[in-house]
Parts: C-alpha cells; sequence; structure tokens
C-alpha cells in the first residue's frame, strides 16, 4: 500500500508534465520527453552555478587549512535553499490534501499515508538542497587527500543535509498549519510571506558576491571564528571525513528525526480535525449571519470580483504587485531623485524637459505589474456559464472586471506621478499632463487588457497559474504597455523634442488614450459583449 501511495504522490508532483493544464489534456511522448529533458536542464545549470562557487571557496578555505567550513557553508547554502523551496509542502501535502478525508475512510493504514507524503516531501527538498551539496562534495574530492573516511563523510554529509532540510521543512510545516487554522485571511498572509521571501530573496542576492569576496578574502579568521560554535564546527567536519564527527552528528539526527516522527503522527489527527472544524464553523457562520445590505448590480459584481481577488494568492501576487511596489518606487524618487535633477542642472541642463516628458511614460510602463483585467475572463473557468445565466447584461460584468484594475492602479498611478512632480518641478501646465497621462492610461490599459481577455479567453485550465501567468492576455496587455511606453519615449528623445515641446507632447498622448480608450469602450459594448455571452 505505501508503494501505490507512494506513486499516486508523485504522479501528483509531476501531474503537469503528463497532462497540459491549459486543457487538461494528455501530452505526447513527445512533450513528455521534452518537459522533462528541460527539468533536468535547470537542475543541470543550477548545479554547474553551485560548481563554479563550490571551487572557488574550497580552494580559499583549504588554503587555510579550515576545508570544514567550507563544508559547513555550503550545507547552510543547500539548507535554506531547501527549506524555502519544500516548507509548504508539508503543510499541504500533509494537512490540507484535498483526499485526506477519503483515504481515512479507508482501510489504510495511516503510517501508510503519512509517511508516503513524508517521502515526497523529502524528495522534493533533496532536489532543491541536492543540487547545491552535491557539487560541493564532489569539488572537495578534488583539494583534499581521498580516502575512505574522506569519500564516505562527503556522502554521509549530502544525506545529512537533505535530511536537515526535510526535518526544518516538517517542523516549519507544521508551526504554520497550527497557526493557518486560526487565520481566516489565509491568503494575505500567503501573499505576505511570499513578499518577504522574494525580498530576502532579492538582498541575498545582491550581497551575494560581496559576501563571497569577504570570505575568500578573510577565510582564516572566519574559520576560527566559527570553531568557536563547536556544533556547527563539528557538522562540518563531517564531511572531512572525522570520524567522531559523523557517529555524533548521525545519532543526534536519528534521535530528532524519531521525534519529529512522534510529533507528527500526533498532529495529523489534530490539525485535520481542526482545519475541519475550521470549514464548519465558517459555514455555520455564514448561514447565521443578517442577510446582507441590498447593493446595485454593478456594486454587487465589483464586490464579487475584487472577492475573487483577494480570494486568490496566485491571481493577488501577480496581477497586483504594484499596489505596493509603485508606492515603493515613489518613496525611492522621492529620496534619490533631488540627486539626478542636480547632476542634470550642472551637466546638461537641456536635458531635464526631455526627462519630464519621458518620465509619465515609465510610470505607465512601471504600472503594468497592475494587470488584473487582463486575466479576468479566462479566471472564470467552468463557472463563467454562472454569470451568462443572470439577468444582468455582459457589459455589466465586463466593466466590473476591468473597474478593479482601475481602481486599483489610479491611486498607484498618481502617487507616483505626484512624486516625479515634486522632484522634477517642472511647469504649471506640465505638471498637469504629467499626472494626467498616467491616470488616463490607467484606464486604457484596464480596457485593453480587458478585449484581449474576452479576445483570446481560455476556460480549460485545471490551474490559475496558467490564465494568471502564462493566458496570451496577460502576455498581450503587459508587453503591450512595455511597448508603449518604451516606443514613444524613444520617438520623444530622438525625433520629437525638437518640434514639439514637453507639455504638446504629453497632452497629444493623453488624447490619444482617451480615443482608444472611447474606441476599446464601444468595441466591448457590442461585438465583445456579444464574445462574452457565447464563451
Amino acid at each position: 500500500m505505501l508503494k501505490l501511495l507512494l506513486k499516486k504522490q508523485l504522479t501528483e508532483i509531476f501531474r503537469a508534465y503528463f497532462y497540459n493544464p491549459k486543457n487538461n489534456k494528455a501530452r505526447s511522448a513527445g512533450a513528455m520527453i521534452a518537459l522533462f529533458l528541460l527539468f533536468g536542464l535547470v537542475i543541470v545549470m543550477i548545479g554547474g552555478m553551485f560548481t563554479f562557487l563550490s571551487l572557488t571557496l574550497c580552494a580559499a578555505f583549504t588554503a587555510v587549512g579550515a576545508p570544514w567550513m567550507f563544508f559547513l557553508l555550503m550545507s547552510l547554502i543547500a539548507v535554506l535553499l531547501g527549506t524555502f523551496g519544500s516548507v509548504f509542502n508539508t503543510y499541504s501535502k500533509l494537512y490540507i490534501a484535498r483526499d485526506n478525508e477519503l483515504l481515512l475512510s479507508m482501510p489504510i493504514p495511516v503510517r501508510d499515508i503519512i509517511l508516503s507524503r513524508l517521502i515526497s516531501v523529502y524528495l522534493m527538498g533533496a532536489l532543491y538542497s541536492g543540487a547545491v551539496i552535491l557539487p560541493a562534495v564532489i569539488v572537495s574530492w578534488f583539494f583534499l587527500p581521498l580516502s575512505a573516511g574522506v569519500i564516505l563523510g562527503g556522502i554521509l554529509l549530502a544525506f545529512l543535509v537533505t535530511l536537515l532540510v526535510f526535518l526544518l521543512s516538517c517542523l516549519l510545516g507544521l508551526v504554520v498549519a497550527k497557526v493557518s487554522v486560526h487565520i481566516r485571511k489565509k491568503t494575505f498572509v500567503t501573499v505576505l510571506l511570499s513578499l518577504v521571501f522574494i525580498g530576502l530573496y532579492y538582498f541575498v542576492y545582491f550581497r551575494a558576491q560581496a559576501l563571497i569576496s569577504e570570505l575568500t578574502l578573510r577565510a582564516d579568521y572566519y574559520a576560527e571564528q566559527m570553531k568557536s560554535v563547536y556544533p556547527l564546527y563539528l557538522f562540518g567536519r563531517v564531511g572531512t571525513g572525522d570520524w567522531f564527527a559523523m557517529a555524533v552528528c548521525t545519532l543526534f539526527f536519528a534521535a530528532v528525526s524519531a521525534g519529529v516522527w512522534f510529533l507528527l503522527k500526533r498532529s495529523f489527527f489534530e490539525i485535520s480535525s481542526l482545519t475541519q472544524s475550521v470549514k464548519t464553523k465558517s459555514a455555520k457562520h455564514a448561514e447565521n449571519e443578517k442577510s446582507p445590505r441590498k447593493n446595485s448590480v454593478g456594486a454587487a459584481l465589483l464586490k464579487s470580483e475584487f472577492r475573487h481577488l483577494g480570494s486568490s494568492s496566485m491571481y493577488l501576487l501577480n496581477s497586483a504587485l504594484g499596489v505596493i511596489i509603485m508606492p515603493v518606487l515613489g518613496v525611492l524618487i522621492l529620496i534619490k531623485g533631488g540627486d539626478l535633477v542636480e547632476a542634470v542642472n550642472l551637466q546638461i541642463p537641456q536635458f531635464l524637459p526631455m526627462i519630464q516628458a519621458v518620465f509619465p511614460l515609465i510610470v505607465c510602463s512601471a504600472g503594468m505589474m497592475i494587470n488584473t483585467a487582463a486575466p479576468s475572463v479566462s479566471l472564470e473557468g467552468k463557472r463563467i456559464w454562472i454569470l451568462q445565466s443572470l439577468p444582468i447584461r455582459p457589459l455589466s460584468v465586463l466593466c466590473a472586471k476591468g473597474a478593479v484594475q482601475v481602481i486599483l492602479s489610479i491611486p498607484v498611478y498618481l502617487f507616483l506621478s505626484v512624486c516625479g512632480v515634486v522632484v522634477f518641478r517642472p511647469e504649471p501646465a506640465l505638471a498637469v499632463w504629467m499626472i494626467l497621462l498616467p491616470v488616463s492610461f490607467a484606464v486604457l490599459s484596464a480596457l485593453s487588457g480587458l478585449s484581449a481577455g474576452v479576445r483570446f479567453a481560455n476556460l480549460n485550465w485545471t490551474s490559475e497559474m496558467f490564465p494568471v501567468k502564462q493566458g496570451a492576455p496577460v502576455f498581450i496587455a503587459t508587453f503591450g504597455g512595455m511597448v508603449y511606453g518604451a516606443v514613444f519615449a524613444l520617438l520623444y528623445l530622438f525625433l520629437l523634442a525638437f518640434y514639439l515641446s514637453p507639455s504638446v507632447y504629453l497632452a497629444a498622448l493623453t488624447a490619444l488614450n482617451v480615443v482608444g480608450s472611447v474606441l476599446l469602450y464601444f468595441w466591448l459594448r457590442g461585438p465583445g459583449s456579444r464574445r462574452f455571452a457565447d464563451l
């Protein structure tokens, strides 16, 4: 039974390689082979990147007689990468799996259910961490004198690293599970954690080169400092073939693994039952609520669209991230923009009007990080018949979908534009157009994204990831917005700046946006509405 359950888990993980999630049809043999080859190529590329890092660090720490420090550093990197990559797998695969109730109702040992899911979590964590630690171990064999202890120690270290990733993922997944059963708005928590991880990633990425240079230049100093942290020193010694360190670390991890297994086995029923209890309480709470206040059709549709956006972390994170990032850019402009203006005034003051004309176009391109309208039609999926069967006009539905993007984007467009006006201090007329152009573009981008969503709707997906990240409407809207900003900026800088003032140019573009918005609205009102009704 364990073998069958494990096969089921692995099939679920790699289901996208066998079935096309866009239309839920089986892939051809050639497509499956190509996808697996591409997956293998990505793993090889990641491994190659860490191989070069291992060559640098291993040479530095071996030269100062501290190869254990090299093993410790690479192990820590592997643990961080593996844990970030698999921490949510434990929660999703073990505690909130959709088939928990079905499997528990069958004559299947609970031990086998938990083991099959934990093995799949271990394999996914080992995939991430192994891409770091395996190249490190292999590289070390070219720098250290080979012996049975060194070879066995390297293999044991690689296993212990993957085991440590697994244990941390299980413990963190347990914490996430215990906390999540008491949180109603899980989507916003997921988005917040994702933003924290993204921020940490870019912080480490931009600091990585400086940290590596510091480590290689002062390898002896850092190695001496780390010796005082004896458990970490002992763990690093495993890779060098230290038999005492190998024995102690093996016994320690065996004891911790037994404790984690006991903890997970006890918590499985508790958290699974709590999850069902929370769902039951939420349903009862919804039944006992007073009748909601009556809204107009437009307000009800708009509220429904916002509820859909707020209930999907995938949709929220990929289509509305600009709501957070653009105000941050505005603050950075206020802090750093003055230095740019001062430098331009000192060096080439005649170039400042051109920057003032181009800045609103940069704001328009940056605003494409808010793009909720393009995937909104496809996200209805097979539920679209509900909207089509309601006694409301298709145009009302489409207007609600477009209004979400307009409501989200106009405040941040205004904030970023005002920040630019404060920093660049243009003439009053130019300041007005620097603000109005992005606002008019906010409406144009929402209508164009919505039009593309109606024209190229895909309702046969099996995961929201595809209409949100890989759908044709999203590509057309995002790429089109970026091209809009780049083309009109370059057109002014290299050609029209000699003939038109910035105010006239931005006023013309604003008028063009208004005309485009009107034409798109009438298309949505006529052919677009009919097409939506026939989807």
